[in-house]
């Protein structure tokens, strides 16, 4: 049964006798709990004067509200997320519905970002789940930290083992290009006859960097060519003056020049072009392993690798006990 306590409490709804509630003219309905002076609770709980909740909210602290979520502080409002300390809100969807958006607040403020976290005014995770810029640590002596990057030629020069970058703006270390194959590269099939589909020079003006010079008149130099998926197919001479070589198209997946195309032009790093196109999405955090830079594992890539590795060793236990029998 439910119980009451206080001037004018209500407790019940259409004769329910779960819950409770204690002060005046608190009420409880669909066994929550209210408890404060004008406290309101449904199927959840609130403590507090004017404390308030909606579809089993909790709300602690005067004059606050939760709809499903979380509200403890003075004049906290959650949605379904979460609001902590005084005035820490969740910016509203409909005012006169209780409806609030879904993002957790710390501290006095509004936070306006739905499934973002914002502590005060300062957003420390956006909608997306991603750390902002600024909140990102800033280069200090002998620190690890590279700092932002938005470009393959943004990143540190001389990088040292374990320096770490954050990832502004999707990265790589070559040039991508889409295309009709016969807009894309001269056809060789006159001059090789015998290859199903080969691949001359590129038609169009590839950037300097991508460029590895040449000393001679017989070409400005060469381009390497790579796959959509970052495979290195080889180098075309580029602008050449005599029969150059060529590239296979089916390599590209091409079957004819009327066929559109993807592919990267790798850059030229002044010794050598890349092995593979290393590709870096906005918002990733990238390290340099001594050799090459290298994303970091998500959390569910490194839960995978636990729970494989949790099972190979379950089965050396099992063979391990098993020859000791």
């Amino acid at each position: 049964g439910g119980f009451q306590a206080g001037a004018a409490t209500t407790v019940g709804n259409t004769g329910a006798t779960e819950g409770g509630a204690i002060g005046k003219n608190a009420k409880e309905t669909n066994g929550g709990f209210a408890g404060g002076a004008g406290a309101n609770a449904s199927y959840g709980g609130v403590i507090g004067k004017r404390a308030a909740e909606k579809n089993g909210g909790g709300a602690a602290g005067l004059d606050t509200y939760a709809n499903a979520g979380g509200a403890v502080g003075s004049g906290a409002v959650a949605g379904s997320g979460f609001s902590g300390g005084k005035g820490a809100k969740a910016a509203p969807i409909d005012e006169s519905k209780g409806t609030y958006i879904d993002a957790v607040q710390l501290g006095t403020g509004t936070n306006e970002v739905p499934g973002s976290l914002q502590v005060y005014e300062f957003q420390l995770m956006d909608g997306s789940g991603k750390i902002p810029v600024e909140r990102l640590p800033e280069t200090v002596t002998n620190s690890n930290w590279g700092g932002v990057v938005s470009s393959w030629a943004g990143l540190p020069s001389t990088p040292k083992l374990g320096m770490y970058c954050y990832v502004s703006s999707d990265i790589a270390n070559g040039e991508k290009y889409t295309g009709k194959a016969s807009d894309m590269f001269f056809s060789m099939s006159n001059e090789y006859p015998s290859e199903i589909l080969p691949l001359g020079p590129i038609k169009f003006t590839a950037p300097e960097n991508c460029i590895e010079p040449y000393g001679t008149s017989f070409a400005e130099g060469y381009v390497c060519v790579y796959t959509e998926n970052g495979s290195k197919i080889g180098k075309l001479v580029y602008n050449p003056t005599g029969l150059p070589d060529f590239i296979r198209g089916e390599e590209l997946g091409l079957t004819s020049m009327d066929d559109t195309v993807t592919f990267y032009l790798g850059y030229w790093d002044g010794t050598n072009f890349p092995a593979k196109i290393e590709k870096f999405s906005a918002g990733s955090m990238i390290f340099w392993n001594g050799t090459k830079w290298c994303g970091v594992a998500s959390s569910d890539t490194v839960g995978e690798i636990e729970t494989a590795l949790d099972g190979i060793l379950s089965i050396q236990n099992a063979l391990i006990g098993g020859g000791s029998e």
